[in-house]
Order: structure tokens, then C-alpha cells, then sequence
């Protein structure tokens, strides 16, 4: 059984590779041929900066897809004849090894946590930067001393601080000198500073008591207990609505930047960002490889996990000669 899985698998592999091997070949000569008639490349693009733009990001893809889609037909075959993906693929060998399929995806469930975990972080970092953000202009927040305060509008601007309840009687259009602040001759820490220092540094509240964090691992743990305690039905269900609301995220913001900026500006915006250049460099290759190699892993569990939403339907073999067949007709 094992032998004709590899053996499907490296036919599925075979077959997705030589079917798109001439796309890339064609893409690799127009690409070069255009930039034979071009003259020297105004800027060098460098890796190190991430400067591959939408041309990377198609180059992913379709290294995404040589190296993710024979893994996951691979996957699906397994699928098929155990019927619950990771979960069950130990109990051809009996009950006693159930325990190293469970023990896969919730390793992966557990990862995964982590990576929510920085993300929380990240969204509450992103709101203290956004927090007060105007005060880099002006004072006139209340959570700054005006006194002590001298922002980046009053100082370079304007030279001191013009704000109407501190202006005098006798001057009613002249700022009072006394609270006149230069950020170059005075030790005042100004708003620009505090701004720029929020970030690079990350703030998460008070130190000893932290309401957010503790809301989201009591959500997180939450999460455990039920799937520790009503088993695979929550896996399922759980899939199902992240799909579904992946799925309707995705397709509302498409229609959302397409009616809001129309198709010609999206279009525009998205040509001025590209970067050709990018498909001639050999670090812009390698990096999209590795990427794509990186992130399989996650869309083959993927798979695993969404084949405990499907009752199987034939054998394995069947469900690999239709799916080879239906490769071929698309």
C-alpha cells in the first residue's frame, strides 16, 4: 500500500511539474529577452530589503504550488482511506498509535498558538503607536502638561507654543513668550519624541495586572478545553467556519477595493509597485523557494485537518485516477 502511494505521488508530482515547467521556461526568456533591450538597471534590488514587490509574491505563488500541490494530493490519499486525516492515519496499526496522529495536530494547534499569541501582541503594539498619534503635532492632548510639553508643530513650525487659552490679554493674536519651548536649547522631552519612542519599544499596559492578556489566553485555553473535551466534532466545526469566513473576508474586501478605487486605479497602483527586475535575480529564486517550502507544511495540515469533513467515497484509487483526470480537463 505504501509503495503504491509513493508511486501516485511521484506521477502527481511528475505530472504538475511538466505541465507548468513550460510556462516558467517561456516567462525566464521573455523576461530576458526585455531586459537585454533595456539599458543598465537604475537601482539594484536587494534581497536584504525585501524590494521583490508583486513580482515576488506571483514568484511565491508559483513556487508555492510546484512544491505544496503533489504534497497534498499526496495527502489526500491518505485522507481518503483513513478517512480523518492526521487524526486516524496511525490506526491502520491499531488503537494504540491513534494517540501519535492526535499528538501531530494538536503539536500544530499548539504552534499556532504561539504565532496568535505575537500576533495579540503586534495588534496591541500597532494600537499604543496609533494611541495619541496627533500629539506629535500639537500639545493640546490632555494627557500631556502643557507646561512640559513643546511638540514638533510648536518648536519647528512655529518656533513656540500658539494655543488660544494661553494667549494674553493684551496680545490676543501673539503666543505668550512664557510658553514659548524650543526642543534644541531645552531638556523638554517633546510629543515627537514620546511618538518615535513608542515605536520601537513595546508597551502592553500595566506590568502587574494586564485585563487584555488575560482575556486572550482565558479565550485560548477555552479553545483547548473544548476540543480536549467534545474531540474531533470541534475540529470540524471549527474548520468549517474559519473557511467560510476566510472565504467571505476575502471576497468582501476584493469587491470593497474594486468599488471603492474602481479596477483601473487598483490596476495602476498595483503596475507601479511591481518590480521585473526582481524574476532576474537568483536570491528573489531561492527565497521564494524556501518560502514556499516553509509554509507547505501549513497548507498540507491544512488538508489533513479538512479531511475529517468528507465521508469517503470510493477507494484511494478511484479518488487519485478522478483527480489526475480532473488536472488534466482544467
Amino acid at each position: 500500500m505504501l509503495v503504491s502511494y509513493l508511486y501516485l505521488f511521484l506521477g502527481e508530482f511528475h505530472f504538475f511539474f511538466s505541465s507548468y515547467h513550460d510556462t516558467f521556461v517561456i516567462l525566464l526568456i521573455q523576461n530576458y529577452l526585455t531586459l537585454n533591450e533595456t539599458t543598465k538597471m537604475e537601482e539594484q534590488v536587494s534581497a536584504e530589503t525585501g524590494d521583490f514587490d508583486v513580482y515576488f509574491v506571483i514568484l511565491y505563488i508559483l513556487t508555492l504550488l510546484l512544491v505544496a500541490i503533489p504534497l497534498i494530493h499526496f495527502e489526500i490519499l491518505i485522507g481518503q482511506r483513513h478517512r480523518a486525516g492526521a487524526c486516524k492515519l496511525f490506526s491502520n496499526y491499531g488503537l494504540g498509535y491513534e494517540g501519535f496522529g492526535a499528538t501531530l495536530f494538536f503539536v500544530t494547534f499548539v504552534i499556532a498558538a504561539y504565532f496568535i499569541h505575537d500576533t495579540y501582541e503586534d495588534i496591541i503594539h500597532i494600537s499604543n503607536v496609533l494611541t495619541n498619534v496627533t500629539d506629535i503635532v500639537t500639545c493640546d492632548n490632555g494627557d500631556y502638561d502643557w507646561r512640559n510639553c513643546s511638540s514638533l508643530f510648536d518648536s519647528v513650525v512655529m518656533g513656540c507654543r500658539q494655543a488660544k487659552r494661553r494667549l494674553t490679554s493684551l496680545s490676543p493674536t501673539t503666543p505668550d513668550k512664557q510658553y514659548c519651548s524650543d526642543i534644541a536649547a531645552s531638556a523638554v522631552i517633546s510629543s515627537a519624541e514620546k511618538y518615535s519612542s513608542s515605536l520601537t519599544h513595546l508597551q502592553h499596559g500595566n506590568d502587574v495586572f494586564d485585563v487584555q492578556r488575560l482575556l486572550f489566553y482565558l479565550v485560548m485555553f477555552t479553545v483547548y478545553a473544548f476540543i480536549a473535551i467534545a474531540g474531533i466534532w470541534v475540529v470540524k466545526f471549527s474548520l468549517a467556519y474559519t473557511y467560510i469566513a476566510t472565504v467571505l473576508f476575502l471576497l468582501v474586501s476584493v469587491f470593497l477595493a474594486i468599488s471603492l478605487a474602481g479596477i483601473g486605479l487598483v490596476w495602476d497602483t498595483l503596475w507601479t509597485l511591481t518590480n521585473p527586475e526582481a524574476l532576474n535575480t537568483s536570491q528573489a529564486w531561492i527565497e521564494a523557494i524556501e518560502l514556499g517550502i516553509t509554509t507547505s507544511g501549513v497548507i498540507v495540515w491544512g488538508v489533513m485537518a479538512a479531511a475529517t469533513l468528507r465521508e469517503r467515497k470510493g477507494g484511494s484509487y478511484e479518488v487519485s485516477c478522478a483527480g489526475k483526470y480532473l488536472n488534466k480537463v482544467d
